[in-house]
C-alpha cells in the first residue's frame, strides 16, 4: 500500500508543468475613492523586471509619470514627479 502511495505520489509531483521563464507583474492598478474619482497607477519595467517608472492619472486624464526609479547595484533611486495630490 505505501508503495502504490509513493508511487502515484511521484507521478503526479513529476507530471506536473512547471513554468521556469514565467514572471509576474503589476501592470495596473484601479481604485475608486469615496467621491467617485478613478485613480490609475501603471507600471513600467525594464528588460530585468525591475519597475523603472509609475506613471498616474485620475479619472480621463492622460497618464503623467509619478516616480522614475533608477538603480546602481543595489541601491535604488527614486525621483518623485508629483502632478496631483490624490489624498486631497
Amino acid at each position: 500500500m505505501k508503495l502504490l502511495f509513493v508511487l502515484v505520489a511521484s507521478l503526479l509531483f513529476f507530471s506536473c508543468k512547471k513554468n521556469k521563464d514565467a514572471s509576474i507583474k503589476l501592470l495596473r492598478k484601479e481604485a475608486t475613492t469615496n467621491a467617485g474619482s478613478v485613480l490609475i497607477n501603471e507600471y513600467v519595467y525594464d528588460s530585468q523586471d525591475r519597475i523603472i517608472a509609475i506613471k498616474q492619472a485620475e479619472n480621463n486624464a492622460p497618464l503623467a509619470v509619478a516616480v522614475t526609479i533608477s538603480y546602481n547595484g543595489n541601491v535604488a533611486s527614486l525621483i518623485s514627479h508629483p502632478q496631483y495630490d490624490p489624498f486631497l
